[in-house]
């Protein structure tokens, strides 16, 4: 992971997927730096795999037919003045 040798170094990294995440791990651990410690790893689609890395894998899943919906409605909001703690 040439990006972990610039400087400042990135403190996370999100990934597209897990299986993106589950290589960025390795690449972390090669590099000497402990993920979830060192730097902070998230991916997303939540597969099985993610549970049995060390650290397990922060995972995320969006599901909803409606999703769209509540992104716009969530963005409408923001944009009209609503406080982000006050949203979701």
């Amino acid at each position: 992971l040439s990006l972990m040798t610039k400087r400042p170094r990135p403190t996370a990294l999100l990934c597209a997927t897990d299986a993106i995440a589950i290589g960025a791990a390795r690449g972390l651990r090669e590099a000497g730096l402990r993920p979830g410690a060192d730097v902070a790893l998230w991916g997303h689609d939540n597969i099985a795999a993610a549970a049995f890395l060390d650290p397990p894998l922060a995972s995320m899943e969006m599901r909803g037919d409606d999703l769209g919906e509540q992104l716009a409605r969530l963005l409408a909001a923001r944009l009209g003045g609503a406080d982000p703690a006050e949203l979701g």
